[in-house]
């Protein structure tokens, strides 16, 4: 009769454990969401307007910077959401630039109309920015798996004398 009342007494402590923790994870998950939809009611912004306000704090701001690949400079262009890389013979690739954090973006390739490339259109390019010195920003890219590491220098832009 004792270890019928034990094995009773440790079912219902079990089953009123687990449902203590049932119920503080449920309460756990409201808040979160709570807090959430709080946040963006308190400041009237939905999330849209929050991924707006991250692409205007990241490293890379909207002009023009170039990038050695290996032959020539590479004129890179960042305006109004878009990523376009021009080169010689009027070629380019044009992305869409998602930035997940100040310092990290993906690249959605969007247009290309470049001779031997590796990827094509809808492709994710990842990008980090590790280091910025002056008008240096050093990074490293990973292109399905395959990694690399580089720099872009912001161009000035110039007023033509009159």
């Amino acid at each position: 009769m004792k270890k019928v009342v034990k094995t009773f007494s440790l079912a219902v402590i079990v089953f009123f454990s687990s449902q203590n923790l049932i119920s503080q994870e449920v309460a756990a998950n409201y808040s979160n969401q709570n807090l959430q939809i709080n946040r963006l009611d308190t400041f009237n912004i939905s999330e849209d307007d929050e991924n707006v306000e991250k692409i205007q704090s990241t490293l890379l701001n909207e002009g023009k910077y170039t990038f050695d690949n290996g032959e020539k400079d590479i004129l890179v262009e960042i305006k109004d959401g878009y990523y376009t890389e021009y080169y010689p013979n009027n070629e380019f690739v044009k992305a869409k630039i998602e930035w997940t954090s100040k310092s990290e973006y993906n690249l959605i390739i969007t247009e290309i109309n470049k001779k031997g490339l590796p990827f094509g259109e809808g492709t994710i390019l990842n990008t980090k920015i590790s280091r910025v010195k002056g008008s240096r920003y050093y990074y490293e890219s990973n292109l399905e798996g395959l990694t690399w590491s580089g720099k872009f220098i912001k161009v000035k832009d110039i007023t033509p004398v009159k």
